[in-house]
């Protein structure tokens, strides 16, 4: 798998990063390095900065949308998660360097792991201003959560626990069944729309790893979603952040 990846490089670092094959990008003033995906582990310091583990997405993120009854009014509500599919883990081992590993499709498997985040600037700004202008999400104060962005009644604007719909089986966004018709008539329910991503993306998402993640998109189908002010299929770096 290629990819293209931008660089936090300090000015004093430039040189270093060079040698190992980082390029110059005059418009957006970044380093970047473009090649085989198996190399960022190279670029690592300049990709993770202080986190001790590093997602990167390429190829698409996902927006998955379900319905669900009102914690407080009990009326149907639309309620949204994200998504990514093939990426990149980046860990920090205990003598300071970084292991790699790359999740990608493979014949018969597709995955789609449902992702959601804490903070609302954890999501890239084109992305954001797309939800907020079409789903009642937004920053709220949640009782066992604290401070976090979590989805909103579309009638009384009760907040919509984010544990209950990321992380429980009756939730109508996850896939925490055995497969079988259950839960091919759960996830055919839902809406699927694909953004097509340029280059990889570092993103502070969470999401968990389960057995039936593949069948999210085997038994929904898939919309192309494209977010203004883009208009190619494959959004940019610069698009998404508005660059």
């Amino acid at each position: 798998m290629y990819g293209k990846v931008y660089l936090e490089v300090p000015y004093a670092e430039k040189e270093h990063a060079k040698r190992l094959g980082a390029r110059w990008d005059p418009a957006l003033k970044k380093w970047y390095y473009e090649g085989p995906v198996s190399n960022y582990v190279q670029f690592a310091r300049w990709i993770a900065g202080n986190r001790e583990e590093t997602i990167l997405a390429h190829e698409f993120l996902y927006l998955v949308e379900g319905k669900t009854a009102c914690c407080r009014c009990g009326k149907p509500t639309r309620v949204i998660g994200l998504g990514i599919g093939e990426h990149t883990r980046l860990y920090r081992n205990d003598g300071g360097g970084f292991i790699e590993e790359t999740v990608e499709d493979e014949e018969g498997y597709e995955p789609l792991f449902l992702s959601w985040v804490d903070e609302e600037t954890q999501i890239p700004p084109a992305l954001l201003r797309y939800l907020k202008r079409h789903y009642p999400v937004r920053m709220d104060v949640s009782k066992t959560a604290g401070r976090c962005f979590a989805n909103h009644c579309e009638h009384c604007g009760a907040l919509q626990g984010n544990w209950g719909l990321f992380f429980e089986e009756d939730s109508p966004l996850t896939a925490l069944m055995p497969d079988g018709p259950a839960l091919r008539a759960k996830l055919a329910k839902l809406k699927i729309y694909s953004i097509g991503i340029e280059d990889s993306l570092v993103l502070d998402w969470s999401f968990g790893m389960g057995d039936q993640d593949e069948h999210y998109l085997r038994y929904c189908p898939v919309e192309p979603l494209l977010l203004p002010p883009s208009t190619d299929e494959y959004h940019s770096y610069a698009d998404l952040y508005d660059l």
